[in-house]
């Protein structure tokens, strides 16, 4: 089940999201910091009837927002093709790419993603530092 946190600026449905402040997230926009988990959707829709991009979903600043967190299986916005079975991490966006060294990832690839764009099926992992 996932758990609500308090969004500290706009969120968008899949995406990485980071610890912001006192029970508030972010969404991710580096692999240099660690991911609490995956947006699943804002306060005006919880649960998503059907995902997609769009901003009414999203989650805005105050408002609750569901995070998928360790172990979950979950939908995450591939910003890239990448390989089932692939470590990700977090790029400008949010979404989900492979993890290159001194990253960290949050989640590893359960299907994989043809396209940027694309939603995949990922669990929730975190944790790790690549170093090589």
């Amino acid at each position: 089940m996932p758990k609500v946190y308090r969004a500290s600026g706009t969120i968008r449905v899949s995406r990485f999201v980071n610890v912001s402040g006192n029970s508030t997230v972010a969404e991710s926009t580096t692999g240099d910091a660690l991911p609490i988990g995956i947006s699943q959707a804002g306060g005006r829709t919880p649960p998503i009837p059907d995902v997609t991009t769009d901003p009414v979903q999203s989650a805005q600043s105050g408002e609750n927002v569901q995070v998928f967190t360790l172990g979950e299986e979950c939908l995450l916005r591939a910003g890239a093709a990448f390989s089932a079975g692939a470590l990700l991490m977090s790029d400008a966006d949010g979404d989900g790419i492979g993890l290159t060294t001194g990253k960290y990832h949050g989640a590893i690839a359960l299907e994989a993603a043809g396209d940027a764009g694309e939603l995949v099926l990922v669990q929730v992992l975190q944790g790790w530092y690549k170093e090589s």
